[in-house]
């Protein structure tokens, strides 16, 4: 049984990636970049890059909005390494995702 993605050639993987599924296919002349969590297929000639995580929490209450809460950002949290701010940012767009 297979486990492992299919790279086609000339693909280019960077440091710190991770690429999951055994359905996953990394098209030929792919580039995919540092830090990247891939887990869908990837069309030939395309560049997937994770940009500077952009976390905003969004109040959960009435109560917060009436305090004057605003929207926060990672800024706002400065012990969080960039690798855990962009793997809580991940978790966040897949529970996000429409079902």
């Amino acid at each position: 049984m297979k486990r492992h993605p299919t790279p086609e050639d000339r693909v280019v993987v960077h440091a710190n990636e991770t690429i999951l599924g055994a359905k996953t296919v990394i098209g030929h002349d792919a580039v995919i970049g540092s830090s990247v969590w891939l887990t869908h297929s990837v069309e030939p000639h395309t560049t997937v890059t994770i940009e500077t995580p952009s976390l905003r929490l969004r109040p959960g209450s009435g109560a917060d909005i009436v305090a004057g809460r605003r929207d926060r950002t990672l800024a706002d949290a400065p012990d969080l390494s960039p690798m855990m701010a962009a793997e809580i940012l991940f978790l966040i767009v897949t529970l996000e995702k429409p079902r």
